[in-house]
């Protein structure tokens, strides 16, 4: 078919193409087309103080990630923290592990060197006060908190094993005589037997189904234990973990919080 294989009407033909400009040419004629030939990045003074502790370890850092830096650490200087407290905060970090450790030096400052951590309250850093360096208290009050809360789950882990490990020891029944010589109905149970001390697991569709008021109210009724084992962990502990005392780590409305 004639001009089926035609240039069509977006393509120029060969051989018209404008030609290159100077900066196309030298983009077009550099053997490593990764290596950056845009402007120089020049910090703002206030990024160059924060950086000062690794600024002898971002000349391998590619200015994509630099740029990414530079604005997130002007992201949280602008919300109040000082260019010193932002350095003093990449010195604590960089300081306790070898720099052999960093492959990559600004993934690290974006991960973990920069990354504000704390309870939330503006001066603390990372569990102590800024500038003063002493202990924070909110800090101190959650790990109290949290540490009251694990002693109160292995309590309750450890009541549960205790259920489970009880098995009441049989009690001889006497057995009336059957006409004809016919067995007793024990419902497949030795006669005298007594029954299982803990009441049936809840399927995983009952489970699932449950709401959070009747997870509580069986843990109120018959104990945190004992909604463990009806509930399972994943379903009972967060709960049981936001309706605990926040100063205590234990729940008063159920038996077994003490």
């Amino acid at each position: 078919m004639p001009g089926a294989f035609g240039p069509g009407a977006s393509r120029a033909p060969r051989g018209t193409r404008p030609p290159l400009t100077p900066a196309d040419q030298a983009h077009h004629n550099n053997p490593n087309p990764s290596t950056y030939t845009g402007p120089d990045l020049r910090w703002a003074p206030r990024i160059h103080t924060a950086l000062a502790p690794v600024r002898h370890e971002l000349g391998a850092v590619r200015r994509f990630v630099l740029r990414r830096i530079a604005r997130e650490i002007g992201r949280q200087l602008d919300t109040g923290i000082s260019p010193e407290r932002m350095a003093a905060r990449i010195q604590a970090l960089y300081g306790h592990i070898s720099p052999a450790d960093i492959r990559d030096t600004g993934a690290w400052l974006l991960a973990v060197g920069i990354t504000a951590r704390g309870c939330g309250v503006p001066s603390c850093e990372d569990g102590t006060e800024w500038p003063t360096g002493r202990p924070c208290e909110t800090c101190a009050h959650q790990r109290q908190v949290t540490t009251a809360w694990w002693r109160q789950a292995r309590y309750w882990e450890t009541r549960l094993q205790e259920l489970r490990a009880q098995r009441p020891a049989p009690t001889p029944a006497p057995v009336p005589d059957r006409p004809d010589g016919e067995e007793p109905d024990t419902g497949g149970r030795a006669p005298g037997a007594a029954g299982p001390v803990l009441p049936p697991k809840k399927t995983y569709r009952q489970r699932d189904r449950a709401s959070d008021a009747e997870i509580l109210a069986a843990a109120a009724e018959h104990g945190p234990a004992v909604a463990l084992h009806l509930y399972g962990h994943l379903r009972t502990l967060p709960l049981l973990r936001r309706h605990t005392h926040p100063d205590t780590g234990t729940d008063r409305r159920t038996p077994d919080a003490q």
